[in-house]
């Protein structure tokens, strides 16, 4: 319920920050998780663009409001040659077990490969998309702050507690709240179907939940 947020970034080597861009959000009420969780009221959704990077370059962000300052991410831009971590359907859920296991798993696979430039799922990270709370889980588990993550709706990112079917509750809502991806999809799956470069590798995100001819288009 609270306005005024910001987010500063700048290089990893620009470490006293002194050449740091603020950049306001973009805020808008978003009632997506009333009614679904105790801690889905009053939000307001905030998101923001930043300009000025440089391709195959680290940066390091932090979300502010007031004297709030989160812990700093990182994230790196796109160059000719990278790789990245394919991951999928940890059903992050109640006590954080699942998605412990999960990011032991992806903890493996960066210590084996040295790293990796972002991190990529193909759906279902949450039990179910009407909690909030398992998005936020994930919103604060380490790689998340690591690396840029990227996500495709799955059936039970769609879903709610109840069930997969639209008379359940499910749609696309809850992940279009708690994401801001490139708005460069059509009519209402702006932000859940989205596309994007990285280096010269195009990658497409579609919603098969709600498959439409405009989406094949």
């Amino acid at each position: 319920g609270k306005s005024g947020s910001y987010v500063l970034y700048t290089e990893v080597t620009d470490t006293a920050w002194a050449n740091a861009k603020k950049v306001n959000a973009t805020e808008t009420e978003n009632n997506t998780f009333t009614g679904l969780n105790a801690k889905g009221h009053n939000f307001i959704q905030c998101t923001v663009e930043l300009d000025g990077l440089k391709s195959g370059t680290k940066y390091m962000y932090k979300a502010c409001l007031g004297d709030y300052q989160s812990d700093v991410r990182y994230f790196k831009t796109g160059s000719q040659y990278f790789n990245f971590v394919w991951t999928s359907d940890f059903h992050a859920y109640s006590n954080g077990t699942r998605l412990n296991n999960s990011t032991a798993n992806i903890n493996d696979i960066l210590a084996k490969n040295s790293g990796a430039d972002f991190i990529f799922s193909t759906g279902d990270i949450v039990a179910h998309g009407g909690t909030y709370e398992w998005w936020e889980q994930i919103s604060n588990i380490s790689w998340v702050k690591e690396y840029m993550f990227c996500n495709t709706l799955g059936n039970h990112d769609w879903m709610t507690s109840a069930g997969t079917e639209v008379k359940h509750g499910a749609n696309s809502k809850f992940f279009s709240a708690v994401s801001n991806y490139p708005k460069n999809g059509y009519g209402d799956q702006y932000n859940v179907c989205y596309y994007f470069y990285y280096g010269d590798a195009l990658f497409i995100c579609l919603n098969t939940e709600e498959y439409t001819q405009a989406q094949y288009d």
